[in-house]
């Protein structure tokens, strides 16, 4: 499969990360676990249509991080301004076991849980280099999301 190539090119060529969707087929995901050499590995699992509940959250967030992989990363979609404390309320549960993570909601009602991630301790979050460029929904240009966190960052 191509996805898994490009992987492959990615680690032979020293990449720092490499995003490795939970749901690629074992064989192949365990394949790039095993020739990872210095690049990192993110294991991610998306919920594209919604946010699920808390308990079910928790359970993704210790499947994913029984992988092996060096950061976890949990997308939801958010329906409810509610559904970002839920996708926020993983990253101080991650950080307790030593997981680094990466935990927001795409869609317009997502956008404050990708500014609040890092402030959260999240590994990183997502922008979009300029408006229009987004890839996915909610993403907010990276000018803009370096002025709102510096801004965060004086108010600690």
């Amino acid at each position: 499969p191509i996805r898994f190539e490009l992987m492959e090119q990615a680690i032979e060529a020293d990449a720092d990360f490499i995003d490795v969707e939970y749901s690629m087929p074992v064989h192949l995901r365990q394949r790039v676990f095993e020739k990872k050499g210095k690049t990192k590995l993110i294991v991610s699992k998306h919920f594209v249509g919604a946010t699920p509940n808390k308990d079910e959250l928790a359970h993704w967030l210790d499947k994913l991080t029984v992988t092996g992989a060096d950061v976890v990363k949990l997308v939801t979609r958010a329906r409810a301004l509610e559904d970002n404390i839920s996708i926020l309320s993983l990253i101080p549960h991650a950080r307790s076991n030593g997981t680094k993570i990466i935990a927001f909601c795409m869609g317009k009602l997502g956008q404050i849980s990708r500014i609040m991630c890092i402030p959260f301790g999240g590994f990183i979050t997502f922008a979009c280099m300029d408006s229009g460029e987004q890839t996915a929904e909610g993403q907010i240009p990276a000018v803009e999301m370096k002025r709102i966190l510096e801004v965060m960052e004086k108010w600690k």
